[in-house]
């Protein structure tokens, strides 16, 4: 009987990290809750936008950035109709001990896609942009 449990709940611990979307399970390694927070990436906020443009038109997006200060807003869309927008503001170095940071937010149009989010963050993160 202890066998038929542990296969059981070995087998939806693999549904859940596989990403079924029944249980919602996207939700659980969401980088933002519905509120919008946001995740930081070491960086300024010019390098970080560079790299973030060119690895969106690597995942084969069109991206297109628009600059307001301190903010850099990088429109995508690709040709399944998935529009989203890439928010980058820059963090002030004094707030974190004289190191660039980035703040990365998602705003998405229709349909959240937290697999595209994953990647953008990670390869981000993976380049310790100064």
């Amino acid at each position: 009987m202890k066998k038929n449990w542990a296969v059981c709940a070995g087998g939806l611990l693999l549904v859940v990290f596989l990403g079924c979307k029944s249980l919602n399970s996207a939700g659980l390694f969401a980088l933002q809750d519905a509120a919008g927070q946001e995740t930081v990436v070491a960086g300024s906020l010019d390098l970080v936008a560079q790299s973030a443009q060119s690895k969106m038109t690597q995942l084969g997006f069109a991206a297109v950035s628009t600059k307001d200060g301190d903010t850099i807003r990088i429109e995508c869309k690709n040709s399944a109709g998935l529009r989203f927008w890439v928010v980058l503001t820059r963090q002030p170095a004094t707030a974190n001990g004289g190191t660039e940071r980035t703040n990365i937010r998602f705003e998405w149009q229709d349909q959240r896609d937290n697999q595209i989010a994953l990647q953008l963050v990670g390869h981000l993160d993976s380049s310790k942009q100064h």
